[in-house]
């Protein structure tokens, strides 16, 4: 079984920093670009099982690079942003993305998010996890 290999489209450091720790530690495979036009030059080269993308990025609108990557793919996106109109989402949502979370958000919920559309992805062999709930403390353990 391969991990779950999430691209991150993130231009705030600390914030697609913490999101890659955070994976790293569940056992998913991250990797970080800060522009939309990296997203597209990684996505040309590379195919994860999941995108994280940012709505508010230096060189180019969310909307536009989750239209793009429509266009030639058809790997789950997750629109996380600080926009939470319900305009935005209705956007992002009707442009290709799968999901949309607004920030502040909890790491534990985006892991949940990750994995929801992954799991309906048959034969894919990926290691998917189930969550356990052990006191306040969400545990994420790992199936085939």
């Amino acid at each position: 079984m391969k991990n779950i290999n999430v691209l991150i489209v993130e231009d705030e450091n600390d914030i697609a920093n913490i999101i890659k720790d955070y994976l790293s530690v569940h056992q998913f495979d991250s990797h970080i670009v800060r522009t939309g036009q990296e997203a597209i030059l990684y996505l040309q080269e590379s195919a994860p099982d999941f995108v994280i993308l940012d709505f508010s990025l230096p060189d180019s609108d969310g909307i536009e690079i989750c239209r793009k990557l429509r266009e030639h793919s058809n790997v789950a996106i997750l629109i996380l942003s600080a926009r939470g109109s319900d305009t935005d989402k209705v956007l992002g949502l009707g442009f290709g993305a799968d999901d949309y979370m607004t920030k502040p958000f909890s790491l534990s919920e985006l892991v949940a998010r990750i994995i929801a559309p992954l799991r309906r992805q048959e034969g894919a062999g990926l290691a998917y996890p189930f969550v356990s709930i052990y006191g306040e403390t969400l545990w994420f353990n790992y199936i085939s």
